[in-house]
């Protein structure tokens, strides 16, 4: 019928837009008013880590924030307008797709925690303030926010089996560690080598 395909279209319209929410790189806008081009320093991702090494802990803050507001915008739409449930969690996926291989930046991008944090702000916000308190612990500990965003990324799916176990956002819990893990295949790297930048350390 005329209207199962408008749902189909508007669904598909919905994670487009998600992806293409994902590609918008703060870090990258923010280091073009500072004359900083993020992929050319530091860890070389355009998130709030390597933007707030390069350009301060404000603006690094800042990009932070808008990342999460990515994820937060991609899921709140499709919650609102998609007629399934599954297309909020396909979002959730997508526009941390979009943030790590944006189409604006010949699909580089940054690594997905922040954007990762605002799709659960929105599915499952009792979960993530469970799990942020941990990894900011490890942060505060270690000064390595790489080691906190994978700890991060990695309670995610137990708290949320825990808590909200249902099995689309534990599948998508466990697809954003697994793509978290990837993007952080050189922090791991050096982390296991001893030679990871500490938070505090400039870019």
């Amino acid at each position: 019928s005329v209207n199962r395909s408008d749902t189909v279209l508007l669904d598909i319209g919905l994670l487009v837009a998600a992806y293409l929410l994902g590609a918008i790189s703060w870090g990258k806008l923010f280091g073009k008013m500072c004359g900083v081009d993020l992929l050319q320093v530091g860890s070389g991702s355009t998130g709030g880590t390597n933007a707030l090494r390069a350009m301060g802990p404000v603006i690094g803050l800042i990009v932070g924030l808008l990342d999460c507001g990515k994820g937060v915008a991609a899921v709140w739409l499709a919650r609102q307008f998609a007629t399934a449930e599954w297309v909020a969690f396909a979002a959730g996926l997508i526009v941390v797709v979009g943030h790590n291989y944006s189409i604006f930046l010949k699909f580089k991008g940054g690594k997905g925690i922040a954007t990762t944090a605002g799709v659960y702000l929105v599915l499952t916000p009792l979960a993530l303030a469970c799990a942020i308190p941990v990894s900011l612990l490890a942060i505060f500990l270690t000064r390595y926010v790489s080691l906190g965003s994978l700890i991060f990324v990695a309670q995610m799916p137990l708290f949320i089996l825990t808590i909200n176990p249902q099995s689309g956002i534990i599948v998508l819990a466990v697809l954003l560690a697994v793509m978290a893990f990837i993007r952080h295949s050189g922090n791991i790297k050096r982390l296991v080598g001893g030679n990871e930048r500490r938070l505090g350390e400039k870019a």
